[in-house]
């Protein structure tokens, strides 16, 4: 059962993706916030997702396919929420299918 959910949840990823504004005019009218990344020089837009904060145990039931462990999360099977945008800045650590995966920081 959990395999025929795990493919759905694939399919249903692929489409909910959202398409992410490349000028500041067209961010600024879909409600995204356009900036800099802390360290860089491009800029870019930044939207936030729909079912950012939802629980979740694994990526690709997240719109921007990444799913944040929470903090303190010290069970055997992981649960987290959905990121907020296509990229989090600071230290986090991904989940996938209830365990722990990459701790990643971007600056």
């Amino acid at each position: 059962m959990l395999l025929d959910e795990a493919i759905y949840g694939v399919a249903h990823l692929h489409s909910q993706q959202v398409a992410v504004p490349t000028t500041k005019e067209a961010c600024l009218s879909s409600s995204g916030v356009w900036g800099r990344s802390p360290h860089g020089s491009q800029e870019f837009c930044r939207i936030s997702a729909k079912d950012a904060g939802e629980s979740c145990f694994s990526g690709f039931q997240c719109s921007y396919g990444t799913c944040l462990a929470q903090e303190n999360s010290n069970s055997w099977f992981k649960t987290g929420t959905c990121s907020r945008y296509q990229t989090e800045y600071g230290c986090n650590e991904s989940i996938s299918f209830g365990t722990g995966g990459l701790k990643m920081c971007l600056d």
